[in-house]
């Protein structure tokens, strides 16, 4: 499959600080679907939905047909729910919009102290959230400036290694742990100066222009994200080949992924 280096590094204003770049609106069909996905999830919550956002390609406007997918994230008002999936039933959605490669919605209860308690998720919200219903969180959230405060996704590296190898058939595994090491690539990146994008091809630059060691790595995470190897064993052998130097690169850099 073509690499298209679709996506943008993000804007910073005059303080330096990350600007949130998600549009009003995406353009049609995506923005039907995401008005439809937004009114199945405000049903399935009903009054106890504080807040629902968007976020990913979709609500900046980038959304690639068969491989974006509609990320939602909601706010509840009770309960003890911390990104958790709720397992709705999105087949309907997806008859509907077939060009929309998956759904998901994960759920948080709402507190005062979440935040600061959960900065990650403050992340998402400041930087990456479009609020769809409910109560805006953002101005809640102190702005973040490119750099280790931004930096969340190396904390994931080990466990999502763990759920590769529990269901090794499962190509979705792949994807997601590719996604993941594109990301850590770029987190590594602005430690050492990049500016800031969470798209993928972008990632891949970073990492080509501040991390050239690990540039092989990241080249072939960024096509099995596309297209994922029929053999696990390909992917298996990939990740003892380089799993060691990233995790080098990370506690070079004062990250720790356990």
């Amino acid at each position: 499959m073509k690499i298209n280096p679709i996506g943008r590094y993000l804007d910073t204003d005059s303080e330096g600080f990350l600007i949130n770049d998600c549009t009003d609106r995406a353009d049609m069909p995506w923005e039907e679907a995401i008005l439809a996905g937004s009114a199945f999830i405000r049903n399935q919550w009903g009054d106890q939905l504080h807040s629902l956002y968007i976020r990913g390609s979709a609500a900046r406007n980038l959304a690639v047909p068969d491989i974006s997918d509609l990320d939602f994230f909601a706010f509840v008002k009770e309960g003890e729910y911390r990104w958790t999936d709720p397992s709705f039933d999105w087949s309907e959605l997806q008859k509907n919009f077939p060009f929309v490669h998956g759904w998901e919605s994960p759920v948080t209860t709402f507190s005062p102290n979440l935040f600061k308690e959960y900065p990650a998720l403050a992340f998402q919200v400041k930087v990456h959230g479009r609020l769809l219903a409910g109560t805006e969180l953002a101005n809640e959230i102190a702005p973040f400036l490119p750099g280790p405060d931004c930096c969340f996704q190396y904390r994931w590296l080990d466990a999502d290694i763990v759920a590769f190898r529990q269901n090794q058939q499962n190509p979705a595994n792949i994807r997601s742990l590719c996604k993941l090491l594109l990301r850590i690539g770029m987190e590594l990146s602005i430690v050492k100066g990049s500016p800031y994008s969470p798209d993928l091809y972008f990632c891949f630059e970073a990492v080509k222009l501040y991390l050239p060691e690990l540039e092989p790595m990241m080249f072939k995470a960024l096509n099995w994200f596309l297209s994922p190897p029929e053999s696990p064993a390909a992917f298996e052998e990939y990740l003892n080949e380089w799993i060691p130097l990233l995790n080098r690169q990370l506690k070079m850099l004062g990250f720790e992924t356990t």
